[in-house]
């Protein structure tokens, strides 16, 4: 450790220098989260909105004619009545309320080759480097384990997601995090006929080169033009004895989408192997986790937000069995001891740093995901 003198004026100026840069580092700090808090929320906003698959926050609440943009904003998605659920919906919505100019709103930017918008691809830029910057920063501070510090079950979200060789979601992906003594986080979708494939993009274009929607081919035109895209029955039955946990985000919120479907699919592959107990259904969105505990009561529920803990807040006042999961940061400790008292599930990510993962530990987190397993754990 370095020594510090002190002598005379000089010395006082060396004290005020050791003083002001643990200062100002703790500013920038502050500053960059704030930045990237807003940016990321704003670029959630535009994904969602140009997707079409989720509904943005100012059209859930009541945005119908006749109502102020800002009111809507400060009511949020509860207490709506009625959500409008088509682009003709959303379009009459915003081009007729008074906040925005009366002009038809159409869907962001719309990629007709690749079949999603490019938000996505903006998404995956832009805001993936300022969070990485973030993380980056945040587990720069050096953190010393606490005795007594609980040991979480890590989470491998989408086995490894990132990894300059190993493409996420696949049987190598898995293996790795299997390998780490981690669970497996997975993503959801239907293929045409009905088969309940583990995929993250509505598109094969940014993992597997191919622009087709997973929704709009056979299983059979899958396994020809991206032979790795396991099924979720392919998954359970390599890892159904090795795994600690299986956590399924379903990537479909409508019944349009095939949201019943997929969970009536879900259901059968997890009953099958005895493995309800075992599996946690996730989701950014309610709507499945509604659904899913009409159908499939017997199946952990846990809803996940993006950086405001706010809705998630809220959805656990209205329901009573669903755990929550969230960013490290701005996880809501408020909640924790309702967790704590109903046995539900409360989860953090992304820890891809070891300090990182120490923090989350000293916090006491039952679970961490983290994107690069491998990168916070020693191989066996």
């Amino acid at each position: 450790m370095r020594e510090n003198r002190t002598y005379g004026s000089e010395g006082g100026e060396a004290q005020t220098n050791a003083l002001s840069l643990p200062l100002s580092r703790s500013l920038c700090a502050a500053l960059f989260f704030r930045v990237a808090c807003t940016m990321t929320e704003a670029m959630r906003s535009l994904q969602e909105f140009g997707s079409g698959e989720l509904d943005p926050w100012w059209v859930r609440g009541k945005a119908l004619p006749g109502d102020r943009m800002p009111s809507v904003a400060r009511r949020g998605p509860e207490g709506r009545s009625r959500s409008p659920r088509t682009t003709a919906e959303r379009s009459a919505a915003l081009s007729e309320a008074k906040f925005f100019p009366r002009r038809p709103i159409v869907p962001l930017c719309v990629d007709t080759r690749a079949g999603e918008t490019l938000w996505h691809r903006l998404q995956g830029g832009l805001q993936k480097k300022a969070q990485d910057a973030f993380h980056r920063l945040y587990a720069a501070w050096p953190r010393i384990l606490r005795p007594g510090a609980a040991q979480p079950l890590l989470v491998g979200h989408r086995g490894v997601f990132g990894h300059p060789e190993i493409r996420e979601n696949g049987f190598e992906a898995f293996d790795l995090a299997i390998s780490r003594g981690g669970a497996l986080e997975m993503d959801l979708r239907l293929t045409s006929d009905g088969v309940v494939v583990v995929h993250h993009d509505p598109t094969l274009e940014r993992v597997h080169g191919c622009s087709r929607r997973l929704d709009q081919m056979t299983f059979a035109e899958l396994r020809r033009l991206a032979p790795l895209v396991p099924t979720l029955g392919e998954v359970l039955d390599r890892y159904g004895e090795k795994c600690p946990g299986f956590f399924l985000e379903v990537k479909l919120y409508d019944e349009k989408a095939g949201l019943h479907r997929l969970l009536q699919g879900v259901g059968h592959l997890l009953r099958s192997r005895d493995l309800e107990k075992r599996t946690t259904l996730i989701s950014l969105d309610p709507r499945p986790l509604d659904a899913a505990r009409a159908s499939l009561p017997e199946i952990p529920r846990a809803y996940i937000y993006m950086v405001s803990p706010k809705r998630a807040l809220a959805y656990l006042n209205q329901h009573l069995d669903t755990g929550i999961l969230g960013w490290y940061l701005t996880f809501p400790e408020t909640a924790r001891p309702i967790l704590k008292a109903r046995s539900l599930l409360e989860g953090v990510g992304f820890a891809n740093y070891r300090n990182t993962l120490i923090a989350c530990q000293n916090r006491g987190f039952q679970l961490i995901f983290t994107d690069r397993i491998d990168s916070i754990t020693e191989p066996p």
